[in-house]
């Protein structure tokens, strides 16, 4: 996901579409108590723009902003569970030091791979499937889908799929779209090639390397039943970058959710009877 102060601005520029909102909203109001069809007709034009405009963007950057596209975001909230997974690897050593920590703990997780990553540690991911870990397509290179045109988008997916193919893939075919933005083509994409997308509950910022503390935090704060958090193993794909505050907090914060009695599940599990 992107930092924290790109999320920061997008609320702030959501807070004015608000304000532009409701101003639009008053214009047409008031053109309507005067009658004034010119008027009335170039307003109710305003707020349709406005409106289509605030659906489009609230599909391409709100992973589970769920329609028209139906995004996986959370598992059944009547189950004491959660999920772990990460994106943007495998990136060693960390990846490798996360892989130790699961085994130890006997945790099963998701990873959603970078292709070129994949192909630099191949060995990692063959590891992944071996101790029944979920991997799952991050696309090739991590590039954002929004701008993509549709050949684009289909041969990162497809050049993951290459990068993988020599190791193997889990079942079901996951996808997760990387920052979780979404271009118009995705859901005809994903229905052909036979994905399903995949968000999730909360993401925790940890590529911002916020410190051990304040990231124990995060992903210790109001925990929910049937939770995916999203942890980075990688950042975009950067080889080497440092997940160190992640793999100190990773058996601290498995042991809290234990103590509270949550059950950590690999996704196929969680999502079992509702993947097609």
């Amino acid at each position: 996901m992107p930092p924290l102060k790109v999320y920061i601005q997008v609320s702030l520029v959501a807070l004015a579409g608000l304000l532009l909102g409701a101003f639009l909203l008053w214009r047409l109001a008031k053109a309507i108590r005067t009658r004034r069809a010119r008027a009335i007709a170039g307003n109710l034009a305003a707020v349709t723009a406005f409106a289509a405009t605030t659906f489009g963007l609230c599909y391409a950057l709100i992973p589970c902003f769920n329609w028209p596209l139906a995004s996986y975001c959370r598992g059944d909230a009547a189950k004491k569970w959660v999920a772990l997974t990460f994106d943007d690897g495998p990136n060693e050593p960390y990846t490798s030091q996360i892989l130790d920590i699961l085994a130890q703990k006997h945790v099963p997780a998701a990873f959603f791979t970078v292709g070129a990553s994949v192909s630099r540690s191949p060995e990692v991911v063959a590891r992944m499937l071996r101790e029944g870990h979920m991997v799952g397509n991050h696309t090739q290179t991590h590039r954002g889908l929004i701008a993509l045109k549709p050949e684009e988008i289909r041969e990162e997916l497809a050049g993951w799929e290459r990068a993988v193919a020599p190791i193997g893939a889990s079942a079901p075919k996951l996808f997760r779209a990387p920052h979780g933005w979404k271009s118009p083509f995705l859901g005809k994409i994903l229905a052909e090639t036979g994905y399903r997308l995949v968000g999730w509950t909360r993401g925790v910022w940890d590529t911002d390397r916020p410190g051990e503390e304040v990231l124990f935090h995060r992903l210790t704060a109001r925990p929910e039943n049937g939770m995916i958090l999203l942890l980075h193993d990688g950042v975009e794909g950067t080889p080497g970058a440092d997940r160190g505050d992640l793999i100190a907090v990773l058996p601290k914060v498995i042991d809290h959710y234990r103590a509270l009695g949550f059950r950590f599940v690999g996704l196929p599990e969680m999502m079992q009877g509702t993947v097609k």
